[in-house]
């Protein structure tokens, strides 16, 4: 999330109208179960007794850049999440928009985002779909329809780029023929800056 914020503020700097921005799917733990867990128990169980201070540190963080973390509750799958961007992106909604409400709900407001109820939700309150996609949308999580999609596209992205963690950026200059710049980690506004600036300059 504190990421997104970042790239937005880079972009704002550099010009909206001059970058576009496209999320792809990624699980860090595509076998996690399809029950979500309290996220001080899998803490704990994955950190140990230093969960609260890395917590704390990705909460004072995150709040430099407007992502607070404040009401993180779960551990769970993202698989219909990631779904549902799909879903909405194939209905014109920028996977911008769909990112920032999945982290908001998951990591603000303490939502579980494996559960299609909220999922549906999201899709209807706050992505603008219509309210008559609703039974579509739910059906479409419910029988995984979009599975296939969100894992080819995740193997794309690990054998075009070797992406083997998030967070992950191909910037891509109007020259569709050079290969992207990629990077990864959570960088600050200046370094997705400095890549802008680099390629709009060799074009």
């Amino acid at each position: 999330m504190s990421v997104q914020k970042r790239l937005n503020k880079a972009i704002q700097a550099f010009g909206a109208d001059k970058v576009s921005v496209e999320w792809k799917p990624y699980q860090l733990d595509a076998s996690f179960s399809s029950q979500p867990q309290a996220i001080e128990v899998f803490g704990e169980r994955k950190f140990g007794k230093g969960w609260k201070k890395l917590l704390e540190r990705l909460q004072t963080e995150g709040g430099k850049d407007g992502a607070t973390f404040e009401d993180w509750k779960w551990k769970c799958n993202t698989m219909k999440a990631l779904q549902l961007v799909e879903f909405a992106k194939e209905r014109g909604v920028d996977t911008s928009k769909s990112k920032a409400a999945l982290f908001s709900a998951m990591y603000e407001k303490g939502e579980d985002v494996s559960d299609v109820d909220v999922l549906v939700k999201i899709a209807l309150e706050q992505l603008g779909l219509d309210k008559s996609e609703g039974t579509f949308v739910r059906e479409y999580l419910e029988n995984d329809e979009g599975a296939t999609v969100v894992k080819q596209q995740i193997k794309e992205g690990v054998q075009k780029y070797g992406i083997r963690g998030v967070p992950y950026f191909a910037v891509q200059g109007e020259n569709k023929s050079e290969r992207p710049f990629g990077i990864s980690g959570a960088h600050p506004p200046e370094t997705f800056l400095e890549m802008f600036d680099e390629l709009s300059c060799g074009e």
